[in-house]
């Protein structure tokens, strides 16, 4: 499922997986449910007016790591009625970057995802550069570490492909808050 580009194409392997176990009909509602979930949250997601810039990942040894513009993580920022700085990239895989790149275009987004940092402390602690973003700045820094599974794994790492109709509600309560106000982040949190 990982291969695939389209976010319910990736949750439809459920129903390949389900032939294994005879669990075919199961399977069948339980995509039922999250196609319709998406489709829904992708047409309140397709009346936004403005959409937030947004980056992307952080820096792993030389260079800064972020989804490609045709990338799975790039379509659902999309779908979710934000702008990925990156987006007019055709790659589908992972772009490796120069922080100083990075910094020329995204210093001013209004919004950062980061993997695996939980504090703002955290950040600077790894690199202090980190500060000199806007998103740094006005504290608007989210990252998908919300929920672990029994044996400590990322939930959205683990649960996310075969859930992203509650990504794609997470990005757009992130980006357009007014537009889901009942919905909690599931997978997301803003960093403290």
């Amino acid at each position: 499922e990982y291969m695939e580009g389209d976010a319910l194409g990736r949750a439809e392997w459920i129903k390949f997986t389900s032939l294994f176990f005879g669990k075919e009909k199961v399977a069948d509602s339980l995509f039922a449910i999250i196609e319709k979930e998406y489709i829904t949250t992708l047409a309140k997601a397709e009346s936004v007016q403005q959409k937030p810039s947004v980056m992307l990942g952080t820096v792993y040894g030389d260079a800064w790591f972020m989804p490609g513009g045709d990338n799975y993580a790039a379509k659902l920022l999309e779908d979710s009625g934000n702008n990925y700085l990156w987006a007019n990239d055709s790659t589908t895989g992972w772009l490796e970057i120069s922080f100083e790149s990075v910094y020329d275009k995204a210093k001013d987004a209004d919004l950062w995802i980061v993997g695996s940092f939980d504090t703002y402390d955290e950040l600077t602690a790894a690199d202090k550069r980190y500060a000199l973003f806007k998103p740094f700045k006005e504290k608007k820094i989210y990252n998908y570490n919300a929920r672990k599974g029994a044996k400590g794994g990322n939930d959205f790492l683990e649960l996310g492909y075969l859930r992203p109709d509650i990504i794609l509600k997470d990005l757009l309560k992130i980006g357009h808050p007014e537009m889901l106000p009942e919905h909690q982040l599931f997978f997301h949190a803003p960093l403290r």
